[in-house]
């Protein structure tokens, strides 16, 4: 739950915007995807941004 929510947040901050003279191509827009998840997975190993009870108590279990 937690990289999802850090996945989505880190695609709305512009994070992985491209920049520059070389940047923006359509191959980089279909791969910061992929690079958007892998940095999220990592933040989530190590943060706990959202409480385990919170999540019990969206998804009912």
């Amino acid at each position: 739950m937690n990289r999802l929510f850090l996945s989505q947040m880190l695609q709305f901050s512009g994070a992985f915007a491209t920049r520059g003279t070389f940047g923006g191509s359509t191959g980089e827009d279909q791969f910061a995807s992929f690079l958007r998840e892998e940095y999220a997975a990592r933040l989530a190993e190590r943060v706990q941004i959202l409480p385990e009870a919170a999540f019990r108590a969206q998804t009912g279990g």
